[in-house]
């Protein structure tokens, strides 16, 4: 399954050169909504906190240091 069109609001994790031009690549339409409209954006911040939280449950448990917080994310 491919994903063909993503939402996201104007907070800044997904606003960025970096996350356009992969959007580009792979042919993602990329749509900003109203921003701080928490029914927009709940579902996108409880995936964040959740990937968050278990990359540094990752950290923690083999005792790794913050440094490889990019790749724990990537991972979970």
């Amino acid at each position: 399954m491919k994903t063909k069109a993503l939402r996201s609001d104007h907070a800044g994790e997904f606003q960025n050169e970096d996350f356009e031009t992969f959007c580009k690549e792979y042919g993602i339409d990329h749509n900003f909504l109203a921003s701080r409209t928490p029914q927009q954006n709940e579902v996108v911040e409880r995936k964040i906190r959740s990937l968050e939280e278990l990359a540094r449950t990752m950290l923690n448990e083999n005792h790794l240091s913050k440094f490889f917080g990019a790749d724990a994310v990537s991972t979970t």
